[in-house]
């Protein structure tokens, strides 16, 4: 992937020049002064985790009628985030949720959302987002903003998201929480003149996103 590109990979070892025939110990002193010196050449420190679904929360909110609010959650998801405590800023996400692990705590209702005439999850099986920058948010020094790519039914849109992030050594897992709101029209989320009128045009959606260390 290309996001890790800065790991060192085994065939760019092959570009640095014979060493001299001497002992061991020069060898490696040597070896390392290449690493050092030689262009381009980055250890990064950030870890993988991989997102435990089981512990996840992909939830949302969406107005219904204009007077009751429905309330869903996805319950698969998978992803890696890739993690360095010491530069937070330099973290990267791919997630993938799928939407027919979509629950409203209604089965005939849900059956109805996976169909064509509203998620239609055959032809759009998951929510994609990768991320590629993290900015701070300007009132207050915990809460971040990640850039990236959201992929909704088909359509990919730009968005900045808000986030915490909390990371427990002791159990290698790292969480992420998020609360932000899309709107249906941006991903061309039609269900018809008479459905659209009474499914509200704003989603509310709140993630507690659970990784563990790989």
């Amino acid at each position: 992937m290309s996001i890790l590109s800065n790991r060192i990979e085994g065939s760019a070892l092959e570009n640095y020049p014979s060493l001299p025939d001497v002992d061991n110990s020069m060898k490696f002193s040597v070896f390392l002064v290449c690493l050092l010196i030689w262009p381009g050449v980055v250890f990064s420190q950030a870890q993988e985790y991989a997102i435990d679904a089981a512990k996840s929360v992909f939830s949302f909110d969406v107005e219904h009628f204009g007077v009751a609010t429905v309330h869903g959650a996805f319950s698969s998801a998978s992803g890696t985030i890739w993690y360095d405590p010491l530069k937070p800023d330099s973290m990267l996400a791919q997630i993938s949720i799928d939407v027919k692990s979509i629950d409203t705590d209604n089965k005939v209702r849900d059956k109805e959302l996976r169909s064509e005439d509203f998620l239609d999850t055959d032809r759009y099986p998951t929510v994609e987002f990768a991320s590629n920058g993290i900015s701070l948010a300007t009132n207050t020094t915990q809460r971040r903003i990640v850039m990236g790519k959201m992929k909704v039914y088909g359509t990919t849109r730009d968005v900045e998201l808000p986030f915490t992030v909390s990371l427990n050594l002791e159990k290698n897992e790292l969480t992420i929480r998020s609360e932000f709101v899309i709107k249906r029209s941006d991903y061309k989320l039609k269900f018809g003149i008479l459905m659209d009128s009474l499914v509200g045009e704003e989603i509310r959606i709140s993630t507690v996103m659970v990784s563990q260390k790989k």
